[in-house]
């Protein structure tokens, strides 16, 4: 279980360095506990932000390439 209290699956992902260097920044400044919830956080915020769902609007509706 996780602080968001659901079960987690593992993920692997390639990230280059300095994404890696600002997260572990975060880690060690102990705004978050660790990786993991930096990500799961940084997910979060961008899969529920209006620019994600501007991208995916017309996806859904038209089908069509985001930007079109």
């Amino acid at each position: 279980m996780t602080s968001w209290g659901v079960q987690t699956v593992v993920v692997t992902v390639r990230l280059p360095m300095r994404l890696l260097e600002l997260v572990d920044e975060l880690v060690a400044q102990d705004i978050f506990a660790n990786r993991s919830e930096v990500i799961r956080y940084a997910l979060y915020k961008l899969l529920t932000s209006d620019e994600i769902k501007k991208l995916t609007e017309g996806r859904v509706r038209g089908g069509g390439e985001a930007g079109e």
